[in-house]
């Protein structure tokens, strides 16, 4: 969801997690002043298709490698995910269709707007969009990820 309210390919904004490495409190990033920051959240899908579980993050900081990492369960292994960036006005892929769950990026400009989605789907799904779309939302996620 961007900041205006609307719906886009990654949304919803709900159901990630961004928490830096040396952050052991049992919260979220920012919470509660980071409305971006929200809860992970299993959803039940009724159907064999892929659910992503979590999105974790490690870093905010411009110039330092950033690794976001996706779980998810459901559907059919080896899934594969792809990876996008909102910049505040536009979503570009990151990486497109990969196996790893693990998406290692490098912020060179600060943005108060980033945000970092992922699709996944289940080994053998070639259509270009996330498991169940558009009936099912649990195969796609995004979480604001203000870089500083």
């Amino acid at each position: 969801m961007d900041s205006d309210g609307f719906e886009s390919a990654c949304s919803p904004v709900a159901s990630a997690v961004a928490r830096r490495a040396d952050n052991t409190a049992d919260r979220l990033v920012g919470f509660p002043a980071d409305p971006g920051a929200s809860g992970a959240t299993s959803f039940a899908t009724g159907q064999p298709v892929s659910t992503l579980t979590g999105l974790t993050a490690e870093s905010q900081m411009s110039g330092t490698i950033v690794t976001f990492t996706a779980i998810a369960t459901g559907g059919t292994m080896p899934y594969q995910f792809k990876w996008w960036l909102w910049d505040g006005a536009n979503w570009t892929v990151l990486q497109d269709w990969s196996t790893g769950n693990t998406f290692t990026w490098t912020p060179s400009t600060p943005n108060p707007n980033y945000a970092v989605g992922v699709w996944v789907r289940s080994t053998g799904n070639t259509a270009d969009q996330p498991d169940g779309y558009p009936a099912d939302t649990g195969a796609y996620r995004a979480i604001a990820f203000a870089i500083s």
